[in-house]
């Protein structure tokens, strides 16, 4: 993962975390932008990304939604982030490197599921990205971890 992304998401999991033990708070998507220098639209991302590592736990659709994710989690798994890796596990091979409208398309995803479905692999260490942005390779994952996410 890009070390840039990475710091970020910390700047982003350590305000969470730091507001939690002093206020016993949980802070808005505003809040957080605010206080880490980041645009709203890139909250989301750094969220999912913390979210793929099992760092945070979040509750869709609920305004301040985010929760600390236990430190002995379960590995958590995504439907639409396998459908993709499904799917570029397929065509990457075959040196074919989809967009994200071509994946969008074959997966049945809006391009915002695909955009997230990539943050969520890329957070997981299941897919790494070179140069450019569609210069992206898929990793193989430990044994262990796909037969815990075979389990949930």
């Amino acid at each position: 993962m890009n070390e840039r992304k990475q710091k970020k998401a910390e700047k982003v999991y350590t305000y969470i975390r730091e507001l939690w033990v002093k206020e016993r708070g949980i802070p808005t998507h505003r809040q957080i932008a605010k206080a880490c220098g980041i645009s709203l639209g890139r909250v989301q991302d750094y969220l999912s990304l913390l979210e793929a590592q099992g760092r945070i736990v979040r509750k869709p659709y609920a305004s301040r939604g985010i929760r600390l994710a236990d430190p002995e989690g379960e590995v958590r798994t995504d439907e639409n982030a396998e459908t993709v890796y499904e799917y570029l596990k397929e065509q990457l091979p075959q040196g074919d490197i989809p967009t994200q409208d071509n994946i969008a398309d074959a997966c049945y995803l809006s391009r915002g599921a695909v955009r997230q479905a990539l943050i969520w692999l890329e957070g997981q260490g299941r897919l790494v990205y070179g140069e450019g942005q569609r210069d992206m390779r898929l990793v193989d994952v430990p044994q262990n971890v796909q037969q815990n996410e075979r389990q949930n």
